[in-house]
């Protein structure tokens, strides 16, 4: 599920990748000046993905997002599996909200959160 949300004039265009089954179901970004495009993917030294487990031990599988914006501070929420070694072991899928912060290089989320 792709979102794009603005903020101070660059479009961010955020994106689930590889299936909700793989350890590696990821969001990634790409930034662009219109709602339209073109958009740049950023590099992954400069951010992406944005939210990932993989590199968790509690969860994995991290990926179809949106964004909610309270007016004062915006959340990524998202679910993740909750076992990183066995997608059929897993006690099921959990969600998670983050804080999200918008940086020179893109979007940064502050995750993922722990249950």
């Amino acid at each position: 599920g792709p979102q794009c949300i603005e903020r101070d004039g660059k479009y961010y265009l955020t994106y689930s990748v590889n299936g909700y089954t793989d350890p590696s179901y990821s969001v990634w970004q790409a930034v662009g000046s219109s709602p339209m495009g073109p958009f740049e993917k950023v590099a992954p030294e400069k951010g992406n993905p944005i939210i990932s487990g993989r590199e968790m031990n509690y969860a994995n599988g991290s990926g179809h997002h949106t964004f909610i914006d309270n007016g004062s501070e915006v959340f990524a929420v998202y679910h993740v599996h909750g076992n990183q070694t066995s997608m059929e072991s897993s006690p099921g899928r959990f969600l998670f909200a983050d804080l999200v912060h918008f940086t020179e290089n893109g979007i940064v989320v502050n995750g993922p959160s722990n249950y």
